[in-house]
Protein backbone atom coordinates (compact mmCIF):
# COMPACT_ATOMS: atom_id res chain seq x y z
CA UNK A 1 0.00 0.00 0.00
CA UNK A 2 1.33 3.44 -0.93
CA UNK A 3 1.80 5.94 1.89
CA UNK A 4 0.09 9.23 1.04
CA UNK A 5 0.63 10.88 4.42
CA UNK A 6 2.96 13.44 2.77
CA UNK A 7 -0.14 15.00 1.20
CA UNK A 8 -1.35 16.17 4.63
CA UNK A 9 -4.98 16.08 3.56
CA UNK A 10 -6.12 16.49 7.16
CA UNK A 11 -4.18 17.63 10.20
CA UNK A 12 -5.96 17.43 13.53
CA UNK A 13 -5.67 18.09 17.21
CA UNK A 14 -7.58 16.49 20.05
CA UNK A 15 -9.06 17.72 23.29
CA UNK A 16 -9.32 14.73 25.63
CA UNK A 17 -11.25 14.84 28.88
CA UNK A 18 -10.46 12.77 31.95
CA UNK A 19 -14.15 12.79 32.91
CA UNK A 20 -16.84 12.62 30.19
CA UNK A 21 -18.62 15.93 29.56
CA UNK A 22 -22.04 16.91 28.31
CA UNK A 23 -22.46 16.98 24.52
CA UNK A 24 -25.14 19.65 24.88
CA UNK A 25 -22.69 21.95 26.68
CA UNK A 26 -20.05 21.25 24.03
CA UNK A 27 -22.50 22.12 21.25
CA UNK A 28 -23.30 25.44 22.95
CA UNK A 29 -19.58 26.17 23.35
CA UNK A 30 -18.86 25.44 19.68
CA UNK A 31 -21.73 27.65 18.55
CA UNK A 32 -20.43 30.50 20.74
CA UNK A 33 -17.02 30.08 19.08
CA UNK A 34 -18.50 30.58 15.62
CA UNK A 35 -19.01 26.98 14.54
CA UNK A 36 -22.05 26.09 12.45
CA UNK A 37 -23.88 22.79 12.73
CA UNK A 38 -24.33 21.18 9.30
CA UNK A 39 -26.61 18.17 9.75
CA UNK A 40 -24.50 16.40 12.42
CA UNK A 41 -21.10 18.06 11.89
CA UNK A 42 -19.80 21.26 13.48
CA UNK A 43 -17.69 23.38 11.12
CA UNK A 44 -16.11 26.80 10.84
CA UNK A 45 -17.11 27.90 7.36
CA UNK A 46 -15.21 30.18 5.07
CA UNK A 47 -16.73 33.56 4.28
CA UNK A 48 -14.79 34.17 1.08
CA UNK A 49 -15.59 32.94 -2.43
CA UNK A 50 -14.49 29.30 -2.46
CA UNK A 51 -13.05 27.81 -5.65
CA UNK A 52 -14.59 24.41 -6.46
CA UNK A 53 -11.36 22.48 -5.72
CA UNK A 54 -11.02 23.95 -2.22
CA UNK A 55 -12.87 22.98 0.92
CA UNK A 56 -15.68 25.28 2.10
CA UNK A 57 -14.84 24.78 5.79
CA UNK A 58 -11.71 25.84 7.62
CA UNK A 59 -12.35 23.47 10.51
CA UNK A 60 -14.42 20.32 10.91
CA UNK A 61 -14.99 18.39 14.11
CA UNK A 62 -15.41 14.85 15.31
CA UNK A 63 -17.02 14.35 18.71
CA UNK A 64 -16.11 11.04 20.29
CA UNK A 65 -17.35 9.05 23.26
CA UNK A 66 -15.49 5.88 24.22
CA UNK A 67 -13.77 5.72 20.81
CA UNK A 68 -17.06 6.00 18.87
CA UNK A 69 -17.95 9.11 16.91
CA UNK A 70 -21.26 10.57 18.09
CA UNK A 71 -23.69 12.81 16.24
CA UNK A 72 -26.49 13.66 18.69
CA UNK A 73 -25.77 16.77 20.73
CA UNK A 74 -29.04 16.95 22.65
CA UNK A 75 -27.95 14.34 25.18
CA UNK A 76 -25.06 12.09 26.12
CA UNK A 77 -21.40 12.75 26.83
CA UNK A 78 -18.09 13.08 25.01
CA UNK A 79 -14.51 12.37 26.01
CA UNK A 80 -12.60 13.52 22.91
CA UNK A 81 -13.09 16.41 20.51
CA UNK A 82 -11.08 16.45 17.28
CA UNK A 83 -10.54 19.68 15.38
CA UNK A 84 -9.62 18.92 11.79
CA UNK A 85 -7.81 21.29 9.45
CA UNK A 86 -8.00 20.21 5.79
CA UNK A 87 -4.52 21.52 5.04
CA UNK A 88 -4.16 20.26 1.46
CA UNK A 89 -7.50 21.75 0.38
CA UNK A 90 -7.11 25.24 1.85
CA UNK A 91 -4.79 28.15 1.17
CA UNK A 92 -2.29 28.25 4.03
CA UNK A 93 -3.63 31.67 5.06
CA UNK A 94 -6.32 29.82 7.04
CA UNK A 95 -3.80 27.99 9.26
CA UNK A 96 -3.62 30.91 11.67
CA UNK A 97 -7.39 30.92 12.08
CA UNK A 98 -7.30 27.19 12.88
CA UNK A 99 -4.61 27.73 15.53
CA UNK A 100 -6.43 30.72 17.06
CA UNK A 101 -9.68 28.76 17.26
CA UNK A 102 -7.86 25.84 18.89
CA UNK A 103 -6.35 28.20 21.45
CA UNK A 104 -9.72 29.77 22.30
CA UNK A 105 -11.36 26.34 22.65
CA UNK A 106 -8.52 25.18 24.85
CA UNK A 107 -9.16 28.08 27.20
CA UNK A 108 -12.94 27.68 27.10
CA UNK A 109 -12.82 23.91 27.68
CA UNK A 110 -9.85 24.12 30.08
CA UNK A 111 -8.17 21.29 28.18
CA UNK A 112 -4.76 21.46 26.52
CA UNK A 113 -4.80 20.28 22.90
CA UNK A 114 -2.82 17.27 21.73
CA UNK A 115 -1.20 16.74 18.35
CA UNK A 116 0.07 13.25 17.62
CA UNK A 117 -0.68 12.23 21.20
CA UNK A 118 1.39 15.02 22.76
CA UNK A 119 0.30 18.29 24.32
CA UNK A 120 1.06 21.18 21.99
CA UNK A 121 1.16 24.97 22.26
CA UNK A 122 -0.38 27.30 19.70
CA UNK A 123 3.08 28.35 18.49
CA UNK A 124 4.23 24.74 18.10
CA UNK A 125 0.99 23.81 16.31
CA UNK A 126 1.48 26.59 13.78
CA UNK A 127 5.07 25.41 13.25
CA UNK A 128 3.81 21.84 12.63
CA UNK A 129 1.36 23.15 10.03
CA UNK A 130 4.16 25.14 8.37
CA UNK A 131 6.28 21.99 8.24
CA UNK A 132 3.38 20.07 6.68
CA UNK A 133 2.93 22.85 4.09
CA UNK A 134 6.62 22.67 3.24
CA UNK A 135 6.44 18.88 2.87
CA UNK A 136 3.47 19.15 0.51
CA UNK A 137 5.38 21.67 -1.60
CA UNK A 138 8.57 19.59 -1.58
CA UNK A 139 6.82 16.34 -2.49
CA UNK A 140 4.31 17.64 -5.04
CA UNK A 141 5.63 20.98 -6.24
CA UNK A 142 2.29 22.54 -5.22
CA UNK A 143 1.15 24.63 -2.29
CA UNK A 144 -1.91 23.67 -0.24
CA UNK A 145 -5.16 24.91 -1.76
CA UNK A 146 -4.03 24.83 -5.39
CA UNK A 147 -6.13 23.27 -8.11
CA UNK A 148 -3.23 21.11 -9.29
CA UNK A 149 -2.76 19.64 -5.81
CA UNK A 150 -6.49 18.86 -5.59
CA UNK A 151 -6.33 17.12 -8.98
CA UNK A 152 -3.29 15.13 -7.89
CA UNK A 153 -4.93 14.06 -4.63
CA UNK A 154 -8.09 13.04 -6.48
CA UNK A 155 -5.95 10.89 -8.80
CA UNK A 156 -4.73 8.86 -5.78
CA UNK A 157 -8.26 7.52 -5.13
CA UNK A 158 -9.48 4.88 -4.68
CA UNK A 159 -6.64 3.85 -2.40
CA UNK A 160 -5.92 0.22 -1.76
Amino acid sequence: MIDYSYLHEIEFIEFKTKIPRSRQSLAQCLLREGFTLHDDLFCVDRTDKVPPWQHPSIIETSVIDQQDEVYDYSEGVWDCLQLKYLLAFLPFDFAGQFVECAQRLSERLNIRPEYGGRIITAKALYAKLETAKSEVLKETGELPGTENLAIFIQSTYPRR
